[in-house]
């Protein structure tokens, strides 16, 4: 009765570790894709900036 406890334990305890692990793993793709279009908008901005024709 003890093993059988033990292996269902065991494999809820592995279930939740998964998800804990692909929740983990959105979170930084997510970051990276916030971070990489906040960088992408920079360069956009410099580009545009520097082709304007110098006054003066």
């Amino acid at each position: 009765m003890g093993r059988v406890i033990g292996t269902i334990l065991g494999a809820i305890f592995a279930i939740w570790l998964a998800v804990t692990a692909a929740g983990g793993i959105v979170a930084t793709l997510k970051t990276f894709v916030i971070i990489g279009l906040i960088a992408m908008a920079v360069f956009i901005v410099v580009w545009l900036v520097a082709r304007r024709p110098r006054r003066g």
